[in-house]
């Protein structure tokens, strides 16, 4: 009976993911009409390595992995259909098929085949699986995985879930009252603001402002912002019972509000002062720049923090700009910059983003960190388009050389009229070695495969424990035949290594 339960809430925990797999890969694409329509949805995977990874691990090693990639496909495929979905894995060996689980969810219940189960499938109805989520959760009890109240509450909240899902989440939330919140927000400008013509455009700033508004924002009033928002996560069931199961994780007591607000409070405690805030705006409003000088705690002696943030709305190329330095340059400092520009493109758009950190130390600067993004994004009515090149250097001090990961990812999909595809190839390399591994995602629609929902599957649970030990002698004969099959398919130095191995571990 053990070794029943235990690989039927085996295939139950798989079936989680591979059962919801339908909705999740077609989600938002224009594979989801035609797996409403009936068909089925598949992706294939597969790895090659690169010139870095070959080198890295020698001509031997390097040649079996590729040998064994250069074969091997991992297949994912779904379909759904009424009041049912059905999710597959599949290890593909030079296109055919080498291993697979298939999982779906009926009416009835849950179902399972794989070719380690031979020519079974086997069903838990609904009631056995609420049974066989039970005993799991009870396991964990007894294993101190969780308390006793942890596991009531769960289940309370499954029920209440069940009978009236907006109920229920609205239980989570409660009935803030944000009275106190949004009158703490309008205390946060400590003054009016002062609104004046530019007649010389100071340092710093880059667009033609013709207008300055200056304001100050004043750290008492964001206390009682923070103060306030603490109280209003505290009020919500949801939040209190997150921060209960985090301490009692860490057997700590859980907080109180007064230690939650304390927590939230710590953010504005960390200025020195009010917090000044100038902009700047051009004459028709649609560049902005926001300047901020102001210090923050550290130790006995205030770090000085710049801020200057630039906002474009321009329709063709909206642009955003930022810079924060903390410190100084003449002692030490850290730099963080970030500019990210739209722009169009023969019918699509372009997303250009450049992120650095500068370090000082000593009176030496250096790029801690430099990442560069440029995005292209193009749509039809019948195809999608992305493509992406990413390029992150990283230097971990002012000696070191600089390390330079980069990659590059395409992404495609079509609607050709009677089903769709698409292919998704993601390279990575590292200068100086090479490209270390490209990923390949190739994906399709075609016709449904048959389903496992059918009412011959055979139902361990309602076996007596004699029909229930022939059922498992069966399944491990299956199983066995199953690993050979797969071992079979693999390539002759691998089907070596592997044999060799299970020889060392058994000792012969």
């Amino acid at each position: 009976m053990k070794k029943v339960l235990s690989l039927l809430i085996t295939l139950m925990i798989l079936a989680l993911p591979l059962a919801g797999t339908a909705e999740s890969m077609a989600a938002g694409s224009f594979f989801q009409k035609y797996l409403e329509e009936g068909q089925r949805q598949v992706v294939d995977f597969s790895l090659q390595l690169g010139d870095g990874a070959q080198s890295m691990l020698g001509d031997e090693t390097g040649s079996m992995v590729q040998e064994l990639l250069n074969a091997m496909k991992i297949e994912l495929a779904a379909q759904k259909g009424e009041n049912k979905t059905q999710g597959a894995l599949r290890i593909l060996m030079n296109d055919q098929r080498a291993a697979d689980v298939v999982l779906a969810v009926g009416e009835k219940g849950l179902y399972a085949a794989s070719s380690f189960l031979g020519d079974k499938i086997l069903m838990l109805t609904l009631e056995q699986v609420k049974n066989l989520a039970e005993q799991v959760l009870q396991q964990m009890v007894d294993e101190g995985q969780l308390t006793q109240e942890q596991l009531d509450q769960l289940k309370g909240a499954a029920a209440s879930f069940s009978g009236d899902p907006e109920a229920f989440l609205s239980s989570l939330i409660g009935s803030p009252d944000l009275q106190g919140l949004m009158e703490a927000l309008q205390g946060v400008v400590s003054q009016d603001p002062e609104i004046t013509a530019v007649e010389e455009v100071p340092e710093g700033v880059t667009i033609d402002a013709k207008m300055r508004m200056s304001l100050v924002l004043s750290k008492e009033g964001m206390t009682r912002v923070t103060t306030e928002l603490a109280k209003v996560l505290y009020s919500m069931p949801v939040i209190r019972k997150s921060l209960t199961f985090a301490a009692q994780q860490n057997g700590q007591e859980a907080p109180s509000e007064e230690q939650l607000i304390t927590a939230l409070n710590r953010i504005p405690e960390a200025l020195e002062g009010d917090l000044p805030l100038d902009l700047y705006m051009n004459e028709t409003g649609d560049q902005m720049q926001f300047l901020s000088d102001f210090q923050v705690k550290a130790g006995e002696t205030p770090t000085p923090v710049s801020a200057n943030v630039l906002i474009e709305m321009a329709e063709a190329a909206p642009h955003l700009a930022g810079t924060i330095m903390v410190g100084t340059e003449d002692t030490s400092a850290t730099v963080f910059r970030g500019d990210m520009r739209l722009t169009g493109a023969d019918g699509g758009q372009v997303m250009d983003m450049d992120i650095s950190t500068d370090i000082t130390e000593n009176g030496e600067t250096y790029t801690a960190l430099q990442e560069n993004i440029h995005m292209t994004f193009a749509s039809g009515e019948n195809d999608i388009n992305v493509n992406a090149d990413v390029t992150v250097q990283v230097k971990q001090d002012a000696s070191s050389d600089p390390v330079t990961v980069s990659y590059t990812a395409s992404f495609g999909q079509k609607d050709l009229g009677d089903h769709a595809e698409s292919n998704t190839m993601v390279t990575f390399a590292i200068d100086g070695l090479g490209t270390i591994l490209t990923v390949t995602a190739d994906g399709r629609t075609d016709m449904a495969e048959a389903w496992i929902t059918v009412d011959e599957a055979v139902q361990p649970l309602s076996m007596s424990p004699e029909e229930q030990e022939i059922l498992m002698g069966e399944i491990q004969q299956s199983a066995f035949s199953g690993m050979t099959m797969l071992l079979s398919s693999l390539p002759s130095e691998v089907q070596s290594l592997i044999l060799q191995n299970a020889d060392a571990l058994t000792g012969q």
